[in-house]
């Protein structure tokens, strides 16, 4: 018998992107069965960029461990065994626009009716309600409408979307606890809940802290520390921070620059946020003389914060990140032979590749009870794929 948490607790994913998804991969990590339901097109993000076979690095990313079907909600028939099975289930994730599981006749209070133990989770771009609740929403629209793009401005002083969907990350990092929770307040009280998750509410809850720096300062806040970021050398970036007056000394002893200990501009750590731009024009001119290799094993070895700015395949072939077995490869048909990283909470309890759409419609519909010629009849009418 499985020890994982979540046994014995069945998923409708009905979501379809990131946000939702991911939520319903995490959910399957702690031992959940969660069925991915799609429509006859399929998840849109089977889509985006590079794929093979049905499958995205995305898609194959937010539906590890699930089972496929395809159920076309656009039929009645359809609808009703949707509304039929979940009476078994536990859980009911879905990201359609504000009201539109409602007017297909699957919303929180249709399921709630056959099912009063049912949790749902509703994940929208800007809420429930309000005046931008029908608006449609993306992470890039979240970057931008949050404050975070503002926020993360290069040298350029332009500023820049972060090029991963942090913003749908964080969304269903945060639908996932809700869920969560809202099961095991259902044990106590036998009673399920509506979780309404929003990627505004989300990524606003990150820059908490942000948000109470600009109230204080009257506006955008200050760099909190200098030097801080990415710095050239003579073959590429390398990163270095300082925290305290301590973390600067060390840094300029380590790279042979004593000078700007004495430069009264860079003495306090103000006054090195106040003039952080010629603070890292005088790094460069020494940093730009050796290698980083060469600066990062000097700085670390004085105890600097300090590293190099890898990509991905530096990472991956690091003899650390190799040593713990930190991404490791695995088989996910359409794709091949992919690396996936170690689980970073908790060990999954249901690695299976990423369905393709579909693949499993008669298995689960087997499950739920139904019979060879009731499935037959679905299929015949459209109503599953």
């Amino acid at each position: 018998m499985s020890n994982a948490p979540l046994d014995g607790i069945k998923v409708l994913d009905l979501s379809q992107g990131i946000a939702g998804p991911y939520c319903g991969t995490l959910l399957t990590r702690y031992g959940a069965d969660v069925i991915k339901i799609e429509p006859p097109a399929g998840d849109w993000s089977r889509d985006v960029g590079n794929g093979a076979g049905g499958q995205s690095a995305r898609s194959a990313v937010d539906n590890v461990g699930k089972r496929g079907m395809i159920l076309d909600l656009k039929q009645t028939t359809a609808v009703d065994l949707l509304l039929e099975t979940s009476e078994q289930c536990d859980v009911v994730l879905e990201s359609s626009r504000p009201g539109v599981a409602d007017r297909l006749g699957i919303g929180y209070a249709d399921l709630k009716a056959r099912n009063p133990r049912i949790v749902y989770l509703s994940i929208s771009g800007f809420g429930e309600t309000g005046p931008y609740a029908g608006r449609p929403c993306t992470d890039t629209v979240g970057q931008a409408f949050s404050g975070l793009m503002s926020n993360n401005h290069g040298m350029d002083g332009i500023p820049h979307k972060i090029d991963i969907p942090i913003v749908d990350i964080f969304t269903g990092l945060y639908a996932f606890q809700s869920v969560s929770m809202a099961l095991m307040a259902c044990q106590q009280t036998g009673e399920g809940r509506f979780c309404d998750v929003s990627l505004m509410g989300s990524i606003a809850e990150v820059q908490s802290a942000k948000m109470i720096d600009y109230h204080l300062e009257g506006g955008p806040p200050k760099t909190l520390n200098a030097p801080a970021g990415a710095f050239m050398t003579s073959n590429g970036y390398m990163a270095l921070t300082t925290i305290n007056d301590a973390h600067f000394e060390t840094v300029c002893r380590a790279i042979g620059a004593d000078h700007l200990l004495d430069n009264p501009n860079y003495k306090l750590a103000a006054d090195r946020v106040d003039n952080s731009d010629h603070l890292r024009a005088d790094l460069e001119d020494v940093l730009i003389t050796d290698t980083r290799e060469t600066w990062v094993a000097k700085l670390q070895e004085a105890g600097a914060l300090a590293d190099q700015v890898n990509d991905l395949g530096d990472w991956m072939v690091n003899a650390h990140v190799t040593e713990i077995a930190a991404v490791a490869l695995a088989e996910q048909p359409g794709l091949g032979m992919i690396p996936r990283p170690a689980p970073a909470a908790g060990t999954i309890a249901n690695a299976a590749p990423a369905p393709t759409a579909g693949q499993d419609t008669d298995e689960i519909l087997r499950d739920f009870g139904l019979d060879t010629a009731r499935i037959a009849s679905l299929r015949s009418a459209g109503a599953v794929h």
